[in-house]
């Protein structure tokens, strides 16, 4: 758990990070929502979250920039409908 809470902070601080020490932490079904345009965050570190987890799914939403992405309605309803499906 410890490692996990290092390597979360890590990412939160755009450091390097060991995506497979996250993947073997969370063995659940996850949603990334970035915006490709994010100027805070690469589009590329949300892909390479993805691809490391193996039961992640990318949701690219384009337009919604980096703090404000879990208030539009671009996002709240393919989250409500990924939670659904749990």
């Amino acid at each position: 758990e410890r490692e996990f809470r290092d390597q979360l902070d890590a990412w939160v601080r755009h450091k390097a990070v060991d995506v497979s020490a996250l993947r073997l932490a969370l063995d659940i079904p996850t949603l990334i929502a970035h915006d490709p345009k994010d100027d805070q965050v690469p589009f590329s570190e949300a892909e390479r979250l993805v691809h490391a987890w193996p039961r992640a799914r990318l949701l690219a939403l384009e337009g919604v920039g980096h703090s404000k992405i879990l208030k539009m309605p671009e996002f709240i309803a393919p989250a409500v409908d990924f939670l659904c499906e749990r």
